[in-house]
């Protein structure tokens, strides 16, 4: 009877479990804690990762606790439940247009809106809508994505760096 050299059995055994593990698997990719600061130089590190690959978008997709973290009470479940289906299907993808490399940051805090005062007037008015739905404290940043120069470009707003990481909640005035 021939033995069974041990790399043989290794690679049977092993292999699958490590390619699962490196993502190969299907499974999408997620944001470590504390894989991008919670800083606008953060913020925009890793924007620049997902807009070289829109794959990447899912790196920003909020869990149940990042909802309970952002929306008060139900608004948090209702939120989690209208995002689940977009995000399942591969709908929140974020893209630039080519040569949109230049990232600018734009910030207000949920007093801020709460306060409808001039620097939430940078925002879309629905953030102004949906603030009384807003845990306190929270700062929410938008993105102006542009050739570089130009201060037109491609807008992507609701993201926020909650639980050590950056998440998106883009529009939640149509959250139902």
């Amino acid at each position: 009877m021939k033995s069974t050299r041990p790399h043989v059995i290794f690679l049977f055994l092993f292999l699958p479990v490590f390619l699962i593990s490196c993502g190969k698997g299907g499974k999408s990719p997620e944001q470590k804690s504390g894989e991008y600061p919670g800083t606008e130089e953060g913020l925009k590190s890793v924007l620049k990762d997902i807009l070289a690959d829109g794959k990447l978008s899912t790196k920003l997709r909020p869990t149940a606790e990042d909802y309970a973290a952002v929306f008060e009470g139900e608004f948090a479940k209702k939120a989690e439940a209208t995002y689940k289906e977009p995000w399942e299907k591969g709908q929140l993808v974020l893209k630039a247009k080519p040569g949109q490399t230049e990232i600018k940051v734009f910030s207000v805090t949920v007093e801020d809106l709460k306060a409808k005062n001039e620097k939430s007037n940078e925002f879309p008015g629905g953030w102004t809508e949906i603030a009384p739905n807003l845990k306190p404290g929270l700062t929410i940043y938008m993105v102006r994505v542009t050739e570089p120069g130009k201060d037109l470009g491609m807008r992507f707003d609701g993201f926020v760096y909650v639980n050590g990481r950056w998440r998106i909640f883009p529009k939640p005035w149509r959250i139902r």
